[in-house]
């Protein structure tokens, strides 16, 4: 599977001690291959096929925070969030 993407991002100073940043691009997935998936279960074969398109695009975007609690130490925390053409959408976090 390739995937792709884009991203323009965006970072600022708060004050001294915070910053922020923001990003938006676009996002790209292409399956290789057949959509089948064969496995073996209790030596018996079987055969699966993967359901959707072999390839797919959407957008992506985020916003992230962090904290300079030292010199050389920080805190941050992040959202970004993504929606595909086939219908899906993610919500990934951290800090």
């Amino acid at each position: 599977m390739f995937h792709r993407r884009g991203e323009a991002a965006w970072a600022r100073f708060i004050t001294g001690r915070y910053y922020a940043t923001s990003m938006v691009g676009p996002r790209g997935q292409q399956r290789l291959g057949n959509s089948g998936i064969n496995t073996v279960l209790l030596g018996q074969t079987l055969a699966f096929a993967t359901p959707g398109q072999s390839g797919v695009g959407g957008v992506c975007s985020g916003v992230g925070f962090e904290w300079r609690t030292a010199k050389h130490v920080s805190m941050l925390a992040s959202v970004q969030y993504a929606a595909i053409t086939d219908s899906s959408n993610s919500l990934r976090y951290g800090f």
